[in-house]
Formats: C-alpha cells, structure tokens, sequence
C-alpha cells in the first residue's frame, strides 16, 4: 500500500556528491547531517526537493572540533536549513572539554537564531542535557539515544524529542518511556545497517515504524501521520517551517489534513 506520506528519515548521512536523481528515487524525506563545515558547504547550494541538508561538527572528528570556527559556523548558520550532526562524545574525538565549549558555542547561537538540532550524545547523556538545560533549544532531537530512565524523563522535562533507529527497537523500554508525540524515526544510515539488514539507503525505517506501530497500537498509517505530525510541531516550535525544502513542506500541508 502506498501511503500519501514519504517515510521520515530524521538522521542519515548522505554525500553531498550524491546525485540529485539518486535521492528522489529513496522516495523519503531525509534530513541529512553532515561531520563538518566543509561536507556542508559542499551541500549547501543544493535544492533537492526531500531532502534538508544539515550544517554539522561531528563531536568524535577531533580534527573537526579543534579547528571549528564559530565565526564561520555562524556565518553558515545564516542560511542553514538544520544543525546536524553536533554534540558531545565522551568515547572518543578530542577531549571532552574542547567538546563542551564547541557545544555550547553552537548552541548559544541557536538561542539566537532557532533551528532543528540534532545531537549526538555517546557516552554523555548526562553532559548534553546539562548543556540544554544552560542553552534551551526548541528544536532539539536528540539521535539514537543511550540515556538512562532518568536522563530520559530529565531530556523529556527539557522538551527534547527523540529521533529512533532500527538500534533502538531492542530496547523496549525506550519506546515504551518516550510519549508518542516526541518521536521521529530515523536510520542513521550507514551506522544502523548491523541492526536492520534492510536499511541499505536512508529513509527506510519501516523496522521502527512497525516497533512504534506495536507500542502505540496504531497500524502503518496512523504512524506514519504521527510521525510527520510530530515533525511538524517541532519545526512550528524551532520557527523552521519555512526553511524545509517544498517536497517536506508539501508534506507537512499533507499531515495537516490527514
């Protein structure tokens, strides 16, 4: 059955040299993050129609966080569509303290200038949610998320949503604890790849949409709905709507009537 609304692929990693034919054919709207400022330039005056680029600096590049710029971050931030991949990684990269302040960096200047972020936290739940609570984001997703019970209520108090992969479906208790209406789903493609055989190009999250579509009670559709409609609150939230390429906006008007 094809349903009137693309998958949501909320993390992926995608070259910026993949041509534009190529991404139309995932037949996905995905949001994919970059590692660095230079992979986002790359990808920066590109239009395709579902898929949103991310401005990026991967926690666990240290090469990437000891030379981040936050004069040339800010001046990318200008005419970024969403922040992805950033945040903290207490397993790797450069020390955890050159992380901290890039972090926080970036996240002052989304207090100013509001967009979609989405943060890696290996190994540092706890330190992310600090940072939050120091630089409030409304438009905070924190992706593929290791956090414990209480640092998961702590990050739902926060207003953070939750971006799901193929990883997370074995651990029950996650979805069971995050409320329906702060999930997206996501691949993190190519990372996810061991955990969903079938993932072999982003957006296709049908193995997290089916454990979702389990736990909420709801068959393929109503998730899917749900999903978009979750996307869509958050980009009102983040005063990021007008920022999504016109084929995600289209299906934000889709899920609006649904």
């Amino acid at each position: 059955m094809t349903l009137p609304l693309p998958p949501l692929d909320a993390h992926a990693h995608v070259s910026p040299d993949v041509p534009a034919a190529d991404l139309t054919s995932l037949r996905a709207a995905v949001f994919a993050v970059t590692p660095s400022l230079s992979e986002w330039q790359r990808a920066a005056g590109r239009t395709d129609e579902l898929t949103a680029w991310g401005l990026g600096c991967h926690p666990a590049i240290a090469s990437e966080v000891e030379s981040f710029s936050p004069s040339a971050f800010s001046e990318a931030l200008d005419s970024a569509t969403f922040v992805g991949e950033v945040g903290l990684d207490a397993r790797r990269g450069a020390a955890i303290a050159t992380q901290k302040e890039v972090f926080h960096q970036v996240l002052e200047m989304l207090s100013e200038r509001p967009r979609l972020v989405s943060i890696h936290s290996v190994g540092a739940s706890g330190q992310v949610l600090d940072a939050l609570e120091r630089y409030p984001q409304p438009g905070a997703i924190l992706h593929w998320w290791r956090g414990s019970t209480s640092e998961t209520d702590r990050a739902l108090e926060i207003g953070c949503f939750f971006s799901l992969n193929a990883a997370e479906t074995r651990r029950p208790k996650v979805i069971a604890r995050i409320p329906a209406e702060r999930v997206l789903t996501e691949t993190d493609f190519p990372h996810t790849q061991k955990h969903d055989r079938a993932a072999t190009c982003p957006g296709v999250v049908e193995m997290v949409e089916d454990a979702l579509g389990q736990a909420w009670a709801l068959d393929e559709w109503g998730v899917r709905r749900r999903i978009w409609a979750n996307l869509a609150t958050l980009l009102e939230r983040a005063q990021s709507t007008a920022r999504m390429p016109l084929g995600i906006r289209k299906g934000l008007l889709v899920a609006s009537v649904s």
